[in-house]
C-alpha cells in the first residue's frame, strides 16, 4: 500500500474559493466579492472570449478507470483501477487536517 502525504494546495484553494463564490452567487441577485486568488484565476482565462484561432484536434484515446474513495473522521482512502492494475492510497488525517473536517 502506498501512503501519499501530498495534495495540491493550489487546486484545493481554487476549488474551495470557486465553490464558495458559486454558492454565494446562487443565494443572491447582488454582486459577490471575489477574493484576489479567484479573481486572478478567472482573469487568466478571459483571453478565451476573444480567441478565434483554430487548434487541431488530438487523436482520440479512450480508457476506462474505476475510482473509489472513502473518508471518515479518522482517515481517508481510495482505489484507482485501470485494467488489471490497482493503485491504493490511504492514510490517517494529521491533526492540522482534522481541524478542517466538518464533523
Amino acid at each position: 500500500m502506498c501512503h501519499f502525504h501530498w495534495w495540491s494546495r493550489g487546486a484545493l484553494l481554487f476549488t474551495t474559493e470557486m465553490n464558495n463564490a458559486i454558492s454565494k452567487a446562487l443565494c443572491t441577485s447582488r454582486p459577490i466579492k471575489l477574493h484576489d486568488t479567484l479573481k486572478e484565476e478567472i482573469s487568466h482565462w478571459l483571453f478565451l472570449r476573444a480567441w478565434d484561432d483554430l487548434l487541431p484536434w488530438r487523436d482520440k484515446h479512450h480508457i476506462c478507470i474505476s475510482l473509489a474513495t472513502d473518508a471518515s473522521a479518522s482517515g481517508w482512502g481510495g482505489l484507482v483501477t485501470l485494467g488489471d492494475r490497482i493503485v491504493e492510497a490511504a492514510d490517517y488525517w494529521r491533526k492540522e487536517e482534522q481541524a478542517l473536517l466538518p464533523c
